[in-house]
């Protein structure tokens, strides 16, 4: 799911970790040039995205 966000918006991220769910408050910045890679599996994706696996490439970037 890609939705945009202005710079300094916060956002949430949830990363699962070892079958750990954290949650984590971030910002978005400019961009510069990155991009960040998940994969997301398991309850969290069945969740938010009704798959059993993601996985993909960020279409903003995180500092």
């Amino acid at each position: 799911m890609v939705r945009p966000v202005e710079v300094k918006a916060q956002v949430e991220l949830l990363v699962n970790r070892e079958g750990r769910v954290k949650r984590a408050l971030v910002m978005a910045g400019r961009n510069p040039g990155h991009r960040v890679k998940f994969t997301i599996r398991g309850d969290v994706a069945k969740e938010l995205f009704g798959v059993d696996s993601l996985d993909g490439t960020s279409s903003i970037n995180l500092i």
